[in-house]
């Protein structure tokens, strides 16, 4: 069975509110706040309400609807897009809460509870339960799981396992607080979780460093063969053959003809440089003259 009824107030000024119960004729009766609740009868006239100050309350199942005037109760009854946005939440959480029944419960490690319940006495809770710790990891999904009764039952095992220990505090075994002893275990474990995060990724770098180490020493014994990222020798052999290019390639005209050798004569061709021949012909007169 769903709720589906209406409150009505009416304010009067600096006086108390109204609750409208019944109308007789122009009349409404209804009833007056005494300070802790409405018990007090009281009377009003139609004429003499202002729309103004009329307050209406839809309860409409597990929500509320409230409308501040005249005009906007019409329009709210009018348009229904109160209802229309309060069927899309409804809808959002059946398909939210169909989602979590479907996982199962986990309730963890002991030292996990023991988390639970230090870090709602931090908060200010006096005394934690079961219940008490399925409100707070869950909200309030957890009543319409299936399976929450077996959840709470090792909920309850695990905090009278930690009570036994010593790491939790109970008088009834239905409410339990940290002792010191709870908040050390938590400490010292919180201080190995850190030191094995930080080996774990020591550990990481040492393996990256010798898997580099590996990779350029299988490179350097020409094992492996690793695409060349920057050619330096590329660029030397370019220098070098760029001098060689430009010495093979043809010069212009005018400096063809400046670099043209002059013609060599040869000693049969060349007019000044008489003929072994004539010397001796010419030797010989002298010599004849001298004897």
């Amino acid at each position: 069975m769903q709720v589906n009824c209406f409150s009505t107030f009416v304010r009067r000024g600096t006086e108390q509110a109204m609750v409208l119960q019944s109308l007789t004729g122009t009349t409404l009766h209804g009833l007056q706040s005494d300070g802790a609740q409405y018990v007090v009868p009281a009377t009003l006239e139609v004429d003499d309400i202002d729309p103004a100050t009329i307050e209406v309350t839809h309860f409409y199942g597990l929500d509320e609807v409230r409308y501040e005037g005249a005009w906007h109760i019409a329009l709210g009854l009018a348009v229904k897009w109160p209802y229309l946005w309060l069927h899309s939440l409804r809808m959002r959480n059946t398909l939210a809460q169909r989602w979590f029944n479907l996982w199962p419960l986990r309730v963890g490690d002991r030292l996990d509870v023991l988390r639970d319940v230090v870090k709602a006495s931090e908060d200010g809770t006096h005394g934690v339960g079961a219940l008490e710790l399925m409100s707070n990891r869950h909200g309030n999904r957890w009543v319409d799981h299936p399976a929450w009764r077996e959840y709470q039952r090792r909920l309850d095992a695990q905090l009278r396992l930690l009570a036994d220990a010593g790491d939790l505090t109970t008088n009834d075994y239905f409410t339990y607080q940290p002792t010191g002893q709870g908040v050390r275990t938590l400490d010292e474990r919180h201080d190995a979780s850190r030191k094995h995060g930080a080996n774990w990724w020591v550990q990481v770098a040492l393996g990256v460093i010798a898997l580099a180490a590996a990779v350029f020493t299988a490179a350097q014994t020409g094992f492996l063969k690793l695409p060349t990222v920057l050619d330096l020798q590329g660029k030397k052999d370019e220098q070098v053959e760029k001098p060689a290019a430009n010495q093979n390639a043809p010069l212009p005209a005018a400096a063809a003809k400046a670099s043209v050798p002059a013609p060599v004569l040869s000693p049969s061709t060349s007019p000044a440089a008489p003929s072994a021949s004539s010397a001796r012909r010419a030797s010989a007169p002298s010599a004849s003259g001298a004897r």
